[in-house]
């Protein structure tokens, strides 16, 4: 069987440090090229590079395009991409608004794939923590997560590039949420430092019958990256919840019934396992549960940021 044919779209840091090794490393994916305006010299010999997005997507006979650019540029291309017949990964937030999600997912139709790069739910200490809860109901969800002050170049210091707190972390506050507590949050209050540029945020999520999220994050902060799970006799937290590297040993504290446990989790390459999801769903044609979410996570995203300006708890329309 041949293998799927990849190019990549921009040369970011996670992409280098993260989506190339991974694809370089994957049996069923060959990297066809990297396209990259700025970078071109850093590409390694062996990869086929392009200084020029549009030449590299028709030219590079690729069958998927991942997007690994600006987050205010991500939706042009992913159009672009898929106007060219190919299937699109993006790394998160795939879009900034509805309308841009709505747009890409119309010239999509149900013949192309449109997948949103959130692969820390993919690590096994996330179904492992599913199993620990069973049938006990979460009911409140804590999460810190931030990191210190970025560099100043740093496209997420830009309000134009789609920077800030919001666009940057807000993908894994909705998605925990859908998943843990298994339905959408139905209103959300967004306080931030700077209405302009967010560099910080706590963030209320209400999904309803007493389901609470709330969160800590920005770019001031010393590194966090913490969740706890709490319901009717049950405690649970995860020292690494988010970004979780592949040679790193994470753990579970469960608490129930007065008795503590400490669950460890051995090392899982969560990138592996997300092409590997990719490359299943895009074997099955059933590109619509895809679409659906990404309306949905985009939907809370972008009400998020309507409360930030707002400064008052909003309903999800």
């Amino acid at each position: 069987m041949s293998k799927h044919r990849l190019l990549i779209l921009g040369y970011s840091i996670f992409a280098q440090n993260k989506i190339v090794p991974t694809v370089l490393n994957h049996p069923k994916i060959d990297l066809v090229g990297i396209a990259s305006l700025s970078r071109t010299r850093k590409i390694a010999a062996s990869i086929k590079p392009y200084g020029n997005y549009e030449e590299a997507i028709v030219n590079s006979n690729c069958d998927s395009v991942y997007i690994s650019l600006r987050n205010s540029d991500h939706a042009e291309w992913i159009k672009k991409s898929l106007q060219y017949g190919k299937n699109v990964i993006c790394d998160k937030p795939i879009f900034l608004n509805l309308n841009e999600a709505k747009d890409c997912i119309r010239t999509a139709r149900r013949n192309l794939l449109i997948y949103e790069v959130i692969p820390y739910l993919l690590h096994k200490q996330h179904n492992i923590a599913k199993n620990l809860i069973g049938t006990k109901e979460v009911k409140k969800m804590s999460v810190n997560l931030g990191f210190p002050t970025l560099p100043k170049d740093n496209f997420r210091n830009e309000a134009k590039s789609g920077g800030g707190t919001i666009y940057d972390q807000g993908s894994y506050l909705i998605s925990a949420g859908i998943y843990y507590f298994n339905t959408l949050p139905k209103k959300v209050l967004c306080l931030v430092n700077n209405t302009a540029l967010p560099t910080t945020a706590s963030i209320l999520m209400d999904f309803g019958n007493g389901e609470i999220l709330l969160a800590h994050t920005g770019f001031e902060f010393e590194y966090r990256n913490e969740l706890s799970l709490w319901g009717k006799n049950f405690g649970l937290t995860m020292n690494r919840a988010f970004a979780i590297p592949p040679d790193f040993l994470a753990s579970l504290k469960f608490k129930s019934d007065d008795k503590e446990e400490v669950i460890k989790v051995s090392k899982d390459n969560v990138f592996k396992s997300m092409f590997d999801e990719y490359l299943t769903i895009l074997n099955s044609k059933e590109f619509l549960n895809q679409q659906n979410e990404i309306l949905d996570r985009t939907r809370i995203l972008e009400t998020l940021v309507r409360s930030s300006q707002s400064g008052k708890l909003e309903e999800i329309n």
